[in-house]
């Protein structure tokens, strides 16, 4: 379990290999665990422990069909997708192909109304990475023209920042949040 957390996204944070993330924060072990044999309360159900840190992604995934299917058959956890001690960090991959995690793991990708609902998403993320790519090579030709650029660099941050909620939203599978913030 341990080399498999020595490679999760978790675990390459906690080692110092993310920049830009603090390597104290990043869970370890006894976060999700506990200490001395202590449990923490509701680890019994991995969604109660991943929303210790992650509350607002599981607030999405409540207002989502995921949840109802969950209370209804138990699946999908956030470990069905995300994996359990090896995390990989979420990409737009994981709504392509039925390998673990993935979308077409659980849904035909010959299913318009479920699969394809997932390629709506990732098509909207992606016109809107791609947007935030093209933004910042525009700033970088504008700074080297000696152009002031601050106005740029906040709106910038501020389509990362939609991006960011919006990938936290994609748990809800409401297409329209999604796109609103993409």
């Amino acid at each position: 379990q341990l080399a498999l957390y020595k490679e999760s996204y978790h675990g390459q944070i906690l080692y110092g290999k993310i920049p830009d993330k603090k390597p104290a924060l990043a869970p370890n072990c006894a976060t999700c665990h506990g200490i001395h044999g202590a449990t923490p309360p509701g680890v019994s159900e991995v969604p109660n422990v991943c929303g210790n840190c992650h509350s607002v992604t599981a607030n999405a995934f409540r207002e989502g069909p995921h949840y109802i299917a969950l209370e209804e058959t138990g699946v999908p956890r956030c470990i069905d997708c995300h994996g359990n001690h090896k995390i990989a960090f979420p990409s737009l991959a994981m709504f392509d192909g039925s390998d673990e995690g993935h979308c077409g793991m659980c849904h035909s990708q010959d299913d318009t109304q479920t699969y394809g609902k997932g390629q709506k998403v990732k098509k909207a993320l992606a016109a809107a990475l791609e947007a935030i790519d093209q933004g910042k090579k525009g700033v970088e030709e504008a700074e080297s023209a000696g152009m002031n650029v601050d106005d740029f660099l906040t709106n910038l941050e501020k389509a990362h920042n939609d991006v960011v909620q919006a990938t936290t939203l994609v748990h809800t599978l409401n297409f329209k949040k999604v796109e609103d913030l993409s």
